[in-house]
């Protein structure tokens, strides 16, 4: 009922599986073979930005042996793991003072997934004005490129439609959400989705906007933090919330005290519960009980930390 709203690597992976393969099963074991690849080069390059920042290496298992992570990258197959190693590539080489293929990397995750787009911003107070219009240039040079084979105007136009659809009628998993269609369930008796749908977008920017000009680091060291916290207000003022949504918050958080998507990873799973009988249906005890557990911790832990550049880890390996 929806066209689809996968960028173009996905799109690229598609197409080359349906010329070299045919049947129902070959593909997906194409697919897994590039997870696989995806993930052991996300792996590696943690290791080598996590040295880069002088962490500690051994927090690369937070990631690679987190069980969202096996389960729903290489076991359902989602996209996620191409944008995680495009964004672990961008950032190794912006660590090392590539800007220029940076950006082309960082323009590869974009056309994986579109959620790298919110990182833009948060650029310019690491790496000064001159060099993020550089970076932005060359990334949406490199966005153009990869999209050029599926521009068209109904392309265009489905795409738009589709992601509409996402913010105004799809919702699954949600945290503020689910709060506000209860009480506009409870004021107007109906479901007010395609007017909380769009408004919390729109809140969601303005926060993501905010967090990546605080005053923290002028440099690098701390950049994987400020898009944790991008990509967490996304998922908390969003209408969906599927679990492989927290492989991009799970892999910045090696890079940081924090440890909010290590217990949101472990409670997400419990939705598929709303599976489990003969038709689907969501269990909002589970929801409640979730988010319960992770806005508590969330609170404990920016309490702790005070959203400042200390939940940077700065111990020596």
């Amino acid at each position: 009922d929806y066209y689809t709203i996968y960028p173009p690597v996905c799109q690229g992976l598609f197409g080359l599986s349906s010329f070299l393969t045919e049947g129902l099963n070959a593909p997906s074991y194409f697919f897994k073979i590039f997870m696989f690849l995806f993930e052991v080069g996300s792996v590696l390059l943690m290791l080598k930005c996590l040295r880069l920042l002088n962490l500690p290496e051994q927090n690369v298992l937070i990631y690679a042996l987190n069980p969202l992570i096996i389960l729903e990258i290489m076991g359902n197959i989602h996209f996620e793991g191409a944008m995680v190693f495009f964004l672990m590539l961008s950032l190794w080489l912006l660590l090392r003072n590539k800007g220029h293929l940076s950006a082309i990397a960082f323009a590869l995750s974009i056309a994986s997934k579109l959620l790298p787009l919110m990182f833009l911003p948060s650029l310019l107070n690491k790496i000064g004005f001159k060099k993020s219009v550089l970076f932005y240039i060359i990334t949406g040079i490199t966005s153009l490129i990869l999209f050029f084979p599926l521009i068209s105007g109904l392309f265009f136009e489905n795409f738009t439609d589709s992601v509409d659809l996402y913010f105004r009628k799809f919702e699954f998993n949600a945290g503020i959400y689910y709060i506000l269609r209860w009480i506009g369930q409870t004021v107007v008796g109906y479901n007010l989705i395609a007017m909380f749908g769009p408004m919390l977008a729109v809140v969601s920017l303005t926060f993501i906007l905010i967090v990546s000009f605080l005053p923290l680091k002028k440099d690098l060291s701390d950049w994987p933090l400020v898009m944790m916290f991008c990509i967490s207000i996304y998922l908390i003022f969003t209408t969906t919330i599927h679990p492989w949504y927290l492989s991009l918050p799970i892999a910045l958080c090696i890079f940081t005290k924090y440890r909010y998507p290590i217990v949101w990873s472990g409670l997400i799973i419990l939705t598929y519960i709303n599976y489990a009988g003969e038709s689907y249906h969501e269990n909002l005890n589970v929801v409640f009980l979730e988010y319960l557990f992770v806005f508590a911790f969330m609170i404990f832990e920016f309490v702790k930390y005070r959203f400042s550049h200390e939940a940077t880890i700065v111990e020596s390996k």
